[in-house]
């Protein structure tokens, strides 16, 4: 084959390589339900259709990269480019209004149509092979670092929410009563903030007292009526759980009797929820553990992967002081005022990908660290040095991002090291057999 026709093969390979890389990466970020956008009517998703905001042009930089990589990866002209483009960016937008937490939006498409057709007057380029090179292992890495930052800000558990508005205050019994708690809780506060010790007291209530309403202080104090053997709000504290919500933490001081150490459970001692399956913020007791449910992206709708459990701790027929605080990804516990444990829930890959548990947690690995080992690999030459750059390459980046994560109190499990290093040499082994005959 002639030296120039391999040459453009090469370089037409590259093209659809990046291609595929940019468009896993669209489908990605476009369909997984991030949780942080919920419509509460109809109206309030229309109003999502039609809205525009400061994010809404980046959406031209990655329909400009698919509409130019398709030209340059099969030829084809920049009308039938931008219309193969155009399709599948209305059909991902479509789907968006099916998935849960996320919105079909209007200026998102007004957005990618102006960069698919900037990409009609732009001619694609013929770079180098190692220009090829650079350019896919810099998407690669783009790819693999927007994953880790993703985990890193807890899109899916150290963020507090989305809260429902239509849930009861409920002290010592869920609301309807199929599941009391056994024992008399003598007073509690609610608080939150961004520390435990910055938090702001929410609402306030002292010794219960001989006849009701039990009334309350504070900005979201409401009266409590007795229900089913506990008490609770007559109506939905919207203010409430609008100001967990918008809060980073949020605490919960007992001060309570428990009456039995094997409590059937949890049973909610206070709690802002509805029935078993619905729930924004549970402290509750298990036999003898405190069990603290919160809100959040990764949780669910009843709080309940993860939650966060500290066995020991309720005596039965012992009056105790207990405080709780939970950023939704970890969980603090003091008694007796003296701070006792910790309780941290990591972000794995599996969460930010959306898998399920198993080899959820492999693939996530996989997808992490494959690519970081993959983009050293496609800039070296054969060697030793391809290797050793490839296998540290992820190393480095991964203790960096642990850095970071730990400026932002936003815990990644260690075991992501180990999983890096063999992936990254496998990524690096992979890169050498693509470099072969390039030019």
């Amino acid at each position: 084959m002639p030296q120039n026709d391999q040459t453009d093969l090469t370089r037409s390979s590259d093209a659809r390589s990046m291609l595929v890389l940019v468009a896993g990466a669209v489908v990605y970020l476009t369909l997984i339900p991030f949780g942080v956008r919920v419509p509460t009517s109809l109206g309030a998703a229309l109003t999502e259709v039609v809205s525009f905001d400061a994010l809404t042009p980046a959406h031209m930089v990655p329909a400009f990269l698919l509409a130019l990589l398709a030209r340059a990866g099969w030829g084809i002209s920049p009308k039938r480019a931008a219309a193969t483009v155009m399709i599948g960016l209305v059909s991902l937008e479509i789907a968006q209004a099916f998935i849960e937490h996320r919105h079909a939006r209007l200026g998102d498409l007004v957005a990618q149509s102006v960069g698919v057709g900037l990409a009609c007057f732009v001619r694609p380029p013929v770079p180098s092979a190692w220009v090829w090179r650079s350019a896919w292992a810099g998407v690669l890495v783009a790819m693999t670092v927007s994953g880790l930052v993703l985990g890193i800000r807890g899109q899916h558990g150290h963020t507090l929410g989305p809260m429902d508005t239509t849930f009861r205050l409920v002290v010592g019994d869920e609301h309807g009563g199929q599941r009391p708690w056994l024992g008399e809780v003598h007073g509690f506060e609610i608080s939150a903030g961004d520390t435990p010790e910055s938090a702001d007291v929410l609402l306030s209530y002292a010794e219960t007292p001989t006849e009701p309403p039990w009334l309350g202080e504070g900005p979201h104090a409401v009266e409590l009526h007795p229900a089913d053997g506990g008490w609770s709000s007559l109506e939905p504290v919207p203010g409430l759980c609008r100001a967990i919500d918008e809060a980073r933490g949020v605490g919960v001081s007992l001060d309570l009797t428990p009456a039995s150490a094997d409590q059937e459970g949890p049973a909610r001692i206070v709690t802002l929820s509805k029935g078993l399956s619905y729930r924004n913020l549970t402290i509750g007791q298990e036999d003898d553990a405190l069990v603290c449910r919160i809100r959040t992206p990764r949780s669910g709708r009843n709080a309940s992967s993860p939650q966060f459990v500290f066995p020991g701790v309720l005596v039965a027929g012992e009056r105790q002081r207990i405080r709780v605080w939970t950023d939704g990804g970890s969980a603090r516990l003091w008694v007796a005022n003296e701070r006792a444990r910790e309780r941290v829930s990591y972000i794995t890959p599996r969460d930010w990908l959306g898998l399920r548990p198993g080899l959820g947690n492999a693939a996530g690995v996989l997808a992490l660290f494959g690519p970081l080992g993959l983009a050293a690999g496609m800039l070296l030459g054969p060697g030793r040095s391809r290797w050793i750059v490839g296998v540290l390459t992820p190393i480095v980046i991964l203790g960096v991002v642990w850095g970071v994560s730990l400026v932002l109190d936003r815990p990644i499990a260690w075991w992501l090291l180990a999983g890096s290093v063999g992936v990254s040499g496998a990524g690096v082994a992979l890169s050498a057999s693509l470099g072969r005959g390039r030019h």
